[in-house]
């Protein structure tokens, strides 16, 4: 075959062929991959909210005084201090992103300066439709469920 006389490159009805596929494909892959994004950031926010609750109690235990992990409203909770237990000062305040929510049966974790909780509590995390559950005893344990 005569290279001069060829013809290089794609017809029309290639490319259009192509990028139909690929809109296909899109279209087909683009749920799952907000599916994926709602999961992740469902286990990531609950493993923060998770350590935050582990590092309270570790504090309260190394710093001997009285430490609370309080969830403030839907979105945000904060991290507070005190000598005595009635006077909180906040360490650490943290704002959920957009489309995740809070939800509590008790609205603070609370350590007593030797690692046991005051009471035994149920908080979540939503994101997309799913849930995720974190745990407390009043022995001090947490579980992310």
């Amino acid at each position: 075959m005569d290279r001069k006389n060829s013809q290089l490159g794609y017809t029309l009805l290639q490319l259009l062929l192509a990028l139909e596929l690929s809109t296909v494909v899109a279209v087909v892959g683009a749920p799952n991959v907000f599916e994926f994004y709602a999961t992740y950031q469902l286990k990531s926010l609950s493993g923060q909210l998770g350590f935050d609750i582990v590092r309270a109690r570790m504090e309260a235990i190394g710093q001997n005084k009285y430490v609370r992990i309080k969830i403030l409203s839907g979105t945000q909770y904060v991290r507070q201090v005190s000598s005595d237990g009635n006077t909180w000062t906040t360490e650490a305040t943290r704002t959920m992103p957009t489309g995740v929510t809070l939800g509590w049966a008790t609205a603070e974790v609370r350590f007593d300066k030797r690692g046991f909780g005051t009471v035994t509590n149920l908080m979540w995390v939503i994101s997309g439709g799913h849930w995720k559950f974190i745990w407390t005893s009043v022995i001090g344990t947490i579980t992310l469920l």
